[in-house]
């Protein structure tokens, strides 16, 4: 396994890599965070997804141990996990300006 294999997202050095991204996406980036940011705007992107990913993957895998999460907790979790994505969005737009 090479070094870059037990690299957790966010971490090591930037590498370039060639995206492709719809015009209007890459405007409302651009308009939100300017170019000179832009890099880092996208892999938070990323690395929220990925965060959202493994969220999943331990919810079903819970799931299949102990049954289907109850409906009023996962309304609970869902308006923390709204609230805590609004804060810190707020919070990367002041760390940015």
């Amino acid at each position: 396994m090479s070094d870059i294999d037990e690299l957790r997202p966010g971490e090591g050095n930037a590498t370039k890599v060639s995206v492709s991204l719809p015009e209007g996406t890459v405007a409302a980036v651009r308009k939100r965070v300017g170019s000179r940011e832009f890099s880092s705007y996208v892999a938070e992107a990323i690395e929220q997804q990925l965060r959202r990913q493994v969220l999943a993957e331990v919810v079903a895998e819970h799931e299949t141990e102990n049954g289907p999460v109850p409906e009023r907790s996962r309304k609970k979790v869902r308006s923390a996990w709204h609230d805590a994505e609004r804060r810190h969005a707020e919070w990367s737009v002041k760390q940015s300006a």
